[in-house]
């Protein structure tokens, strides 16, 4: 069975055991099952894209009518989110299925304007599934559609390149319930990843900063290392350093990440304690102490630099806390935080970086003698 068949076989063969144990009970067919969904606002008018499982394509008559679309799309309009939600209702004659959904895409021109209004009436939705993926974009809706390979879920296609991303430890990931808490904490800010099309393939662009209630800004995928190694605790990368005048290829690997805050002299600041280990994967020349010692300061240096930029764009930058450091300082001096404004205080906050790392020299192959022989 093709691979997009099986996830909207196994997403069908799902609904029924969750809907099982409910006294209303709607048989699968007489259900719009959702698998992702579009909100985009143009005009002063919210719009809603949602993608559809087609459960008559995988129905026994299916191989009857190989033309079948595998999804279908549903679309509605209004001045506010309950005039959209009544349009989508008007617009089909089966209820609408949420749990099912594996991808929630807001466009900029949403997010731009306010993200929480949303946000916090999932949160009162009981029908709604709060680990879906949330994601932004500038792409128009439609364009996103067209893009998903062979006919698979736009859904699943986004899941399918965060897991991908995710398992090399390169990116970090948060679901909707994650933002959905975020906002209704005394003080907001977080990231969320944006997507985007490149060469007619969905590709990640960075992250959209969240500030309070609209996003304000962008942080490109290439000024995003820094960003990974603060927010992941397992963040995996791979670098090209040079010692006299040999590439060296180092995988890194963040082994230990400490966070110390500390308020002084009414002023709050933080000690962030960075440990790797890495390993030299590939030269064409080999390692003697005097190159490994050079190569471990240059990685420490990398490192070190990555991270301060990151926690400078943070700061100076934006001038908010993304990095949600204020949750370590709130659970050390709760008291303290309180009284403060944090939108005030994070800007000014003195953040002192150690790195340090260990460096494997493992036995490298002689690629030249190797090209000689």
């Amino acid at each position: 069975m093709p691979k997009k068949r099986f996830r909207r076989a196994a997403v069908i063969a799902l609904v029924p055991l969750v809907l099982a144990g409910c006294w209303d009970f709607v048989d699968i067919n007489q259900k719009n099952i959702i698998t992702t969904a579009i909100l985009d606002k143009k005009d002063g008018a919210y719009m809603s894209y949602l993608e559809i499982a087609n459960t008559d394509a995988s129905g026994p008559d299916a191989k009857k009518d190989a033309g079948s679309d595998e999804y279908v799309f549903l679309k509605g309009n209004g001045k506010t989110y309950p005039e959209m939600r009544d349009a989508l209702e008007r617009s089909t004659d089966q209820p609408i299925y949420l749990n099912a959904m594996q991808a929630l895409v807001l466009t900029e021109n949403l997010t731009n304007d306010d993200i929480a209004e949303y946000l916090n009436r999932l949160r009162s939705d009981v029908n709604y599934r709060k680990r879906v993926i949330i994601v932004t974009t500038s792409e128009e809706p439609e364009a996103l559609f067209k893009i998903s390979k062979n006919g698979e879920s736009i859904g699943f296609y986004i899941q399918d390149m965060f897991n991908h991303l995710n398992a090399q430890n390169q990116i970090f990931v948060r679901e909707t319930s994650h933002f959905i808490e975020s906002l209704s904490s005394s003080y907001s800010s977080f990231l969320i990843p944006s997507i985007g099309i490149n060469d007619n393939a969905l590709e990640l662009r960075g992250y959209s900063v969240v500030d309070d209630t609209k996003t304000v800004g962008l942080i490109p995928i290439q000024q995003a290392d820094g960003i990974v190694l603060l927010k992941d605790s397992k963040a995996h990368f791979q670098y090209f350093i040079s010692a006299q005048e040999t590439a060296y290829t180092v995988n890194t690997h963040l082994t230990k990440k400490k966070v110390t805050p500390y308020y002084q002299d009414g002023q709050a600041g933080f000690n962030l304690d960075f440990k790797f280990s890495a390993e030299v994967a590939y030269s064409t020349g080999s390692v003697d102490d005097g190159i490994k010692q050079e190569l471990r300061s240059s990685l420490e240096q990398l490192l070190y630099d990555k991270i301060t930029d990151a926690v400078w764009v943070s700061q100076k930058q934006y001038g908010c806390d993304y990095l949600t450091l204020h949750d370590t300082f709130h659970a050390i001096y709760p008291e303290t935080y309180h009284n403060l404004s944090w939108a005030e205080v994070y800007p000014d906050a003195q953040i002192n970086v150690t790195v340090s790392a260990d460096l494997d020299t493992q036995p490298l192959m002689d690629y030249e003698a190797y090209r000689k022989e």
